[in-house]
């Protein structure tokens, strides 16, 4: 038996199955996968992204841009009306609609941003056909961002009435979770997607930043949530610490993977283009 090969594949480069991802190296090219049964041959027109449709590259490169201005316009944004609320801070007591609408824009701007970047971002890759696994990255993505969005209104047309602030806080945790897990399960798209790149080595960097930034954020916006129902708690205080720490950490190696990525396509993208004249 022979190992599917080509003139533009070592033995070092990455032949993903497109049903499941199984390591197709080794497997004949007439035979199917082990793990799913998909044709070995079917999966040879996606072993590069350097092949694949120059319209969907850009559209998964404009998701991405998208998504991480989005991130940029959060981040800036939230301190900078922070600042402005307490220098406004007489005039916004005697207009509570008024800031609340003010407070809101910068997280309504990164979720029109996040949900916009994220279809695109998540587009199917044409040449793949129907064939995809249910708990695939780009469909665990979509859920999550769909998810988010409706939490996200719920919350803030509760800041709006009189309800318990209980049941706002509780959609706050509930926004926070699904905001994670939007970015991380994007990322897990991403780190698919990256191994078919020359540099698959970028895949697995991409899923390794991905988890390890999903979980210990899961686990410290869980802990405050508990904190926030039942009282402070010197065990989960600790905890809650330590897992955001190690979540920022992976964070900034989840934004590298992303840059890096998004260097890689856009190289594919530079040399797919029609040479002029």
């Amino acid at each position: 038996m022979h190992g599917v090969q080509s003139d533009t594949m070592s033995a070092e480069s990455p032949l993903l199955c497109r049903h499941c991802g199984y390591d197709l190296r080794t497997i004949d090219i007439e035979d199917r996968c082990p793990e799913c049964g998909t044709a070995v041959a079917s999966s040879l027109a996606s072993a590069y992204l350097a092949g694949a449709e120059p319209s969907w590259l850009k559209q998964v490169y404009i998701g991405q841009r998208d998504v991480v201005l989005g991130v940029v316009l959060l981040l800036i944004g939230v301190p900078v009306t922070f600042i402005i609320d307490t220098w406004l801070d007489d005039f916004l007591d005697a207009n509570r609609t008024i800031r609340l609408l003010f407070g809101s824009l910068p997280t309504l701007l990164f979720l029109a941003l996040l949900f916009v970047g994220s279809l695109r971002l998540t587009t199917r890759d044409p040449r793949l056909g129907d064939t995809e696994s249910p708990v695939a990255p780009r469909r665990l993505a979509l859920l999550s961002v769909f998810a988010a969005i409706p939490i996200s209104l719920l919350y803030y047309a509760y800041l709006f009435t009189t309800a318990p602030p209980v049941v706002s806080m509780l959609f706050l945790y509930a926004f926070g979770l699904t905001v994670c897990a939007t970015i991380a399960t994007l990322t897990l798209h991403l780190a698919h997607l990256a191994m078919r790149l020359p540099d698959a080595a970028l895949g697995a960097r991409c899923r390794s930043a991905a988890t390890w930034f999903g979980i210990p954020m899961a686990m410290a916006l869980l802990a405050s949530a508990v904190q926030a129902t039942i009282g402070t708690v010197t065990l989960l205080r600790f905890a809650q610490l330590v897992a955001t720490l190690v979540a920022v950490v992976f964070a900034v190696k989840l934004f590298l993977c992303w840059f890096a990525f998004r260097r890689a396509l856009a190289s594919i993208i530079a040399s797919s283009a029609p040479s002029p004249g």
